[in-house]
């Protein structure tokens, strides 16, 4: 069972989104639209671990960038998990300003981050906005570890949903695709092996991400 679930664009409200429950999990973070309807991300956490909520409220601008993130606490070596979600229709440059904002305070954490989400650019071509987006992710050592397709609509493939990395880290992680059945994006599933990334006592850390259309 996944530690952590990460959802992209939920669609619920803020009072949905508090009454929502999966066995074994509780909420760690979420981000909800108070005026548009749709979007939105989330953090679902065993309900054993112990986590801090990291509330990036004040950074979301509805379509253009949306997001929550929460810490894991010691048992695994303080990761920050992010969840971002960015509508096809936003502002892209909005989007790449207010997420190196959020990743700056990030920074101050001292925590190793690991960025998931629908970031609505296609890692499958090569284009000015991939381009502008690993520029940011790359100057503070994230890269992209989903290297299959995520979204299967008609005629169109795309790789639009990613995980991003700590560049070290790269090379001690396992990142599967995951058919869920509830949208028409796939799943990422990733594996890190903390004996590998940290040198304790051997564990494996999961976490699931998906879109849920629903």
């Amino acid at each position: 069972m996944p530690y952590l679930l990460c959802f992209s664009e939920h669609h619920l409200s803020q009072s949905e989104a508090d009454f929502i429950n999966i066995e074994n999990y509780s909420i760690g973070a979420k981000y909800c639209r108070r005026k548009l309807q749709k979007g939105g991300v989330s953090i679902f956490i065993q309900s054993h671990l112990q986590f801090t909520t990291l509330n990036r409220d004040k950074y979301c601008v509805n379509q253009d960038i949306e997001v929550c993130a929460l810490k894991l606490d010691s048992t695994f070596s303080n990761i920050c998990i992010l969840v971002i979600y960015r509508s096809p229709i936003g502002n892209f440059n909005t989007f790449v300003t207010q997420l190196d904002k959020v990743l700056q305070k990030l920074c101050t954490i001292k925590s190793n981050l690991i960025i998931c989400g629908d970031v609505n650019v296609n890692y499958l071509q090569e284009s000015d906005k991939k381009s502008q987006l690993n520029a940011l992710l790359n100057s503070y050592n994230l890269f992209s570890v989903v290297l299959f397709l995520t979204r299967i609509y008609g005629n169109s493939v795309s790789a639009i949903d990613n995980i991003f990395i700590y560049t070290t880290k790269i090379d001690t992680c396992e990142v599967i695709q995951a058919m869920n059945g509830l949208s028409d994006h796939d799943a990422q599933i990733i594996n890190l092996n903390l004996n590998t990334m940290y040198n304790n006592k051997s564990h494996e850390y999961q976490t699931y991400f998906k879109r849920n259309n629903t």
